[in-house]
């Protein structure tokens, strides 16, 4: 399981400022799209699994913004994200 601690639906709306409601339109929505959550309304929910998002298509100017961009992370003090910022480095120079 990727998160052990269940995050409460009213928990996530109150820091997001949505209702209880959308929270659970939003769960819906992304088990809808493949996302492995696990929970129940009053328990909590988890991500159980890292999502897989696929094969990204993206323009010239997008490509070159999500380089530059995680060469700035990279650059950073966040250990990390900066280790995180490479492999996203590594994959989108491969695209």
């Amino acid at each position: 399981m990727l998160c052990e601690t269940p995050l409460r639906a009213a928990d996530a709306a109150e820091t997001l400022g949505v209702t209880v409601r959308t929270i659970y339109r939003d769960i819906d929505s992304l088990r809808g799209a493949g996302f492995a959550i696990e929970g129940d309304p009053g328990v909590g929910y988890v991500l159980a699994a890292q999502p897989s998002t696929g094969p990204l298509s993206l323009t010239r100017d997008e490509r070159r913004a999500l380089i530059a961009g995680a060469k700035l992370v990279k650059a950073g003090a966040d250990a990390a994200l900066a280790r995180a910022a490479a492999t996203l480095l590594k994959k989108a120079q491969s695209l």
